[in-house]
């Protein structure tokens, strides 16, 4: 009884033509000049781009955000919501920077911002009014958490962790994942506040 043999073909020995091989390199380097003329053309006015990020500014006019470090968190006592178990009054903070760095202030931390799990030792941002109040009444107020720690370790983690599990292809790709993000962050939301169009425009049809 005679075997028969199958010979496979997993396309080693293709040889493509000098004539595509031509083609399709300056097909790339046609579409590569495109891509650089584009960003040349379209590139962002940065003073532009600055004036309208001011027009919608994150606090009002004199009032500046400064970081800080709890020592003491208790809920204002607000008259309501208030947790009779624990007694209620102002937080207190130390000032980590800006002009008053290192005082300690007292902050007024509502129901719904303590039950988030605000632990002395966390960092916040403060909004500083003194400027704007002179320096009459309470010149901090609470802002928000800052995450910024927090998140950076977190980032830290899912790097190592997409090296370990990929590791060429997970380092390739967190490196395609930055180049984007500088795209979005460096170029294209620029470019949009300085009203550079999101895509071509085209001349419209004439009758």
């Amino acid at each position: 009884m005679g075997a028969g043999h199958g010979h496979g073909h997993d396309g080693a020995g293709l040889r493509i033509g000098r004539g595509p091989r031509i083609a399709v390199i300056a097909l790339i380097a046609a579409s590569g000049l495109a891509a650089l003329l584009g960003v040349w053309h379209w590139w962002p006015d940065e003073q532009r781009a600055h004036h309208v990020q001011g027009l919608v500014p994150v606090v009002a006019k004199g009032v500046t955000v400064v970081h800080a470090e709890l020592t003491r968190v208790r809920t204002a006592c607000t008259g309501k919501d208030v947790d009779t178990s624990l007694a209620c009054g102002p937080s207190e903070a130390v000032l980590l920077d800006g002009g008053a760095a290192g005082a300690h202030v007292a902050i007024d931390l509502t129901p719904d911002v303590v039950g988030t799990g605000l632990r002395p030792g966390d960092h916040v941002l403060l909004l500083d009014t003194a400027a704007v109040s002179g320096g009459q009444g309470d010149d901090y107020s609470f802002y928000r958490a800052d995450r910024g720690g927090s998140l950076l370790w977190l980032a830290v983690l899912f790097t190592v962790l997409v090296v370990l599990v990929a590791w060429r292809r997970g380092l390739m790709a967190l490196v395609s994942l930055a180049f984007a993000a500088a795209v979005v962050v460096g170029y294209l939301l620029p470019a949009l506040l300085s009203g550079r169009p999101p895509s071509p425009r085209r001349s419209p049809p004439r009758c």
